[in-house]
């Protein structure tokens, strides 16, 4: 993208901060606790911090990242984000121990989207004939448009503003102070807090065995859009041929339902084809011609 472009598209970002950034999807996000003012606090720290490292990759001249320095952009972004947003609010400065982010469940749930997440957004940003851009999205999005890129920076923010809720949910939540000035007045009580945190457990769960292992063998890769009107969720198109061939043995447990699934289905449509063209031949052919010889006597004895 060039430079101007590239502006606009964070631009464009921020001024959708201004608006409600409710949830309007099926799925949970944790920071669905939040209030809108805090919510907001938090995306435009992302954002601010997500500029400065695509400022520094831009610097580097590097075409890609590899595994490694993807991970380390994404556990970076998590940190210092939770350190800025805290200071927001807290005096004096906090220091996020990392392997707090490290061990987090949902980071390493999304750890295994990390190149899309980074990689892919971060080469496309700054070139229109990204290798790792075409890899993922070609045919059906030739070339990483403004749009695109838009879409692939709003679902970095949520995701990252994802983590850092849970690490607030799960290492602050007895903190009195951020309960009552941080999250919504029916999350207050820590029954209600901790009702949350099963429900959001349990859908880490069905995404990680059931949404994902899905999604990568429909080519599908689920995005989360920030509109005027609300944050929702998407799924597009992606070659995710790489993922499927590195799925653990739990994940592959529903690749394997739905390919049985397809294969049960496709002959079930099959014999209920058969049997319903087998029907309608012994309908029309079998007994209509029964029915007219009776028919036809029934005539014979009324003449004579």
């Amino acid at each position: 993208m060039v430079k101007e472009q590239t502006g606009m598209v964070f631009i464009n970002s921020y001024s959708k901060l201004s608006t409600t950034l409710k949830n309007q999807s099926n799925l949970l996000l944790a920071t669905d606790l939040f209030r809108d003012e805090v919510k907001r606090n938090l995306y435009k720290i992302i954002i601010s911090i997500v500029e400065q490292k695509l400022l520094k990759f831009a610097k580097s001249k590097k075409g890609k990242l590899n595994a490694n320095e993807t991970k380390k952009v994404f556990t970076e972004l998590v940190t210092e984000s939770v350190e800025k947003f805290f200071n927001v609010y807290y005096t004096p400065f906090l220091q996020i121990n990392k392997n707090i982010v490290q061990n987090s469940l949902y980071i390493k749930t999304t750890s295994e989207d990390f190149n899309t997440l980074i990689n892919i957004l971060f080469s496309a940003f700054l070139k229109n004939e990204s290798k790792v851009f075409k890899l993922t999205f070609v045919p059906i999005y030739p070339a990483p448009t403004a749009n695109l890129i838009e879409l692939l920076l709003d679902n970095l923010i949520v995701e990252v503003s994802n983590c850092v809720a849970r690490i607030i949910i799960n290492e602050f939540s007895l903190v009195p102070d951020i309960r009552q000035n941080w999250y919504k007045s029916n999350f207050l009580s820590i029954r209600n807090i901790e009702k949350f945190k099963n429900n959001l457990a349990w859908q880490d769960r069905t995404i990680v065995f059931i949404r994902r292992p899905r999604n990568i063998y429909n080519s599908e890769y689920g995005v989360w859009s920030i509109r005027r009107n609300g944050i929702y969720y998407r799924v597009i198109y992606a070659n995710r041929v790489n993922q499927l061939l590195n799925l653990n043995k739990a994940s592959l447990i529903m690749v394997n339902y739905l390919e049985c699934q397809d294969f049960v289905l496709g002959r079930l449509d099959e014999t209920i084809f058969l049997a319903s063209r087998g029907a309608q031949y012994f309908l029309t052919s079998v007994l209509g011609q029964a029915f007219g010889l009776i028919w036809k006597g029934i005539i014979e004895g009324l003449k004579k």
